[in-house]
């Protein structure tokens, strides 16, 4: 992810490839957040999150996995309100979606489950 966002920003003009740029940084969040670096990883989900309300419909499965993956930083740094509201942002996208693939459900149940 790292290396994508580099070569993206070295090769495109800004703005250029914001799609990709959005799932890139939304990988790399998702990466942080599993490496511990939740402050980081809260950083490039939100920035991907703010490309794909702009890029995505409102009923898209990717941003339900960004929104989910924020909540589960969150709830990391102890930012149980604001956990919440992104899970139920993402709840309420699978329930306007009812055949979402099995990659955007099991990230769902992970936001889902309780806090250890």
């Amino acid at each position: 992810a790292e290396n994508a966002l580099t070569h993206i920003r070295t090769h495109a003009d800004a703005d250029g490839y914001p799609v990709f740029e959005a799932r890139t940084l939304a990988a790399r969040g998702k990466a942080l957040l599993v490496l511990g670096r939740t402050r980081e990883a809260i950083d490039d989900l939100n920035a991907a999150e703010t490309r794909m309300r702009r890029l995505h419909s409102p009923d898209s499965p990717w941003l339900l996995d960004v929104l989910a993956a924020l909540s589960l930083a969150h709830r990391q740094q102890k930012d149980f309100p604001r956990a919440q509201v992104l899970l139920n942002q993402a709840r309420a996208i699978a329930r306007r979606n009812p055949s979402l693939p099995a990659l955007f459900l099991m990230r769902l149940e992970l936001a889902q489950r309780p806090p250890v």
